[in-house]
């Protein structure tokens, strides 16, 4: 078996390549990758931290990591949940909103793009690999 046939490897070298083409587009919007994610699942909705690491697939400490610079450029504005005092709703402000809108057709752009250069069921194999540790023993 060569390392060019293993999933993991594979998997990872694909991850860094399309970070790359995502990171390369938003960046001229001032944000990262996992910056334009938490935007677009906060867009329209407020969510607690936990709700928002369950919804992404990432533990609660990196969201709170990732959520701090949109905090302090005043994209997201977090308040003490009405029904449970201890836990923190994240919601956009009116310069996330902003920010996610225009960075939104660069997304886009390199969403198509990526679907443009790979095989029709793409995405479904990666939705398919995400959920492995639901399927496997």
């Amino acid at each position: 078996m060569h390392l060019q046939d293993c999933f993991c490897s594979s998997a990872r070298r694909a991850a860094r390549t399309l970070t790359a083409r995502y990171e390369a587009a938003l960046a001229p919007h001032g944000l990262s990758l996992p910056q334009f994610e938490l935007l677009a699942v906060l867009h329209g909705t407020a969510r607690s931290g936990r709700a928002i690491a369950a919804g992404i697939g990432l533990d609660a400490a990196t969201v709170s990591r990732n959520l701090r610079p949109l905090l302090q450029r005043q994209m997201v504005r977090s308040e003490a949940d009405g029904t449970d005092g201890r836990q923190l709703l994240y919601s956009l402000t009116n310069q996330g909103t902003l920010a996610f809108r225009k960075a939104l057709p660069a997304w886009r752009e390199v969403q198509q793009q990526t679907a443009d250069c790979l095989p029709q069921g793409a995405l479904a194999m990666l939705h398919a690999i995400a959920q492995l540790d639901n399927q496997m023993p």
